[in-house]
């Protein structure tokens, strides 16, 4: 497979699992591979997307999602010592292809920080479809979970009107000290729109922008998915400034903003890893001349990430 569309595969799946919409990877005919996409978290019903290669021998096309042809298990060993197996089944939607679910939800009480899971996929027994196909492994240990220590708003300035709301902040973030730890976070703003219901996010769900000031450029930050992603073993301070812009037509809201939840997802090296190279592959698609960025994956026997993140939040109202 070239590097180019592997690539292709690898940015294109990351959209789907951002966006929720249909794709179909352009993969070369090469030895036929799984490719997956599962990240755990306590907070979540646990699920997965698998697509592969099918080798073109039977007249499929180059790449498809796979349906029942195919197991997906999630291990872990309990306090006992004893192995746990939970399956995702097949969940598969047009705008979700190739997805699996705990659906029994034996697993997500299980999604303790500090645990260690495995993940395989494989050809399900007498099913002849993929049986060609090699099993893949990977694991992940979700990671212990850390608090914001402080938020403080620098400025903000109001450019709303009476049919919508305009707001650009300044916040300064104090991030937890991880204690001598390798700890990656995810920083991601939400606001809520009407009284009582969820927090959604600013840069995906709703129109807005997210950006470090320049003095901290260099330090590994990357805006990608739905916030930005931070290496604090290269951080100089734990405090950092965000410039957060976003705006609202009427119709989008009915109750005032009053204040920003900031979500901390603690990820594993794997998950952050995985997204860097993701966006180093969008800067450098950007400029014909630069050199092809290496994929990331820490799967066996075939392509993708199994990863794990914790979370914790905390709002600052203004």
């Amino acid at each position: 497979m070239s590097v180019r569309n592997y690539i292709l595969f690898i940015i294109t799946l990351y959209i789907l699992i951002g966006c929720e919409s249909s794709w179909t990877p352009e993969l070369e005919n090469s030895d036929p591979k799984f490719y997956v996409l599962c990240e755990l978290n306590a907070d979540k019903i646990p699920s997965a997307q698998v697509v592969t290669t099918s080798g073109f021998s039977n007249g499929d096309s180059p790449s498809q999602p796979v349906g029942d042809e195919v197991t997906v298990l999630v291990e872990y060993v309990d306090a006992n010592g004893d192995v746990k197996t939970s399956r995702l089944t097949n969940n598969t939607t047009n705008q979700s292809p190739g997805m699996y679910v705990n659906s029994g939800g034996d697993l997500m009480p299980r999604l303790q920080p500090g645990r260690t899971f495995d993940f395989k996929v494989f050809a399900t027994p007498g099913e002849e479809k993929f049986s060609h196909i090699e099993e893949i492994n990977a694991t992940t240990t979700i990671p212990f979970v850390k608090e914001l220590k402080d938020i403080q708003v620098i400025d903000k300035t109001d450019y709303s009107s009476v049919d919508k709301i305009d707001f650009k902040f300044e916040v300064a973030l104090q991030l937890p000290d991880p204690e001598n730890e390798d700890v990656f976070y995810q920083v991601v703003p939400q606001v809520q729109l009407n009284q009582g219901s969820d927090y959604v996010n600013i840069n995906k769900d709703i129109e807005g922008k997210i950006t470090i000031p320049l003095e901290f450029y260099g330090v590994d930050e990357f805006v990608q998915k739905n916030g930005i992603f931070i290496d604090y073993n290269k951080l100089e301070t734990d405090v950092i400034n965000f410039n957060i812009d976003f705006s609202l037509t009427a119709d989008k809201f009915n109750t005032e903003i009053n204040n920003i939840n900031f979500v901390l997802n603690t990820v594993s090296r794997d998950c952050y890893i995985y997204h860097q190279r993701i966006s180093d592959q969008h800067v450098s698609s950007q400029f014909s001349s630069s050199f092809p960025v290496v994929d990331y994956s820490n799967v066996d026997g075939g392509a993708g990430l199994f990863s794990s993140f914790s979370t914790s939040s905390k709002q600052v109202y203004f």
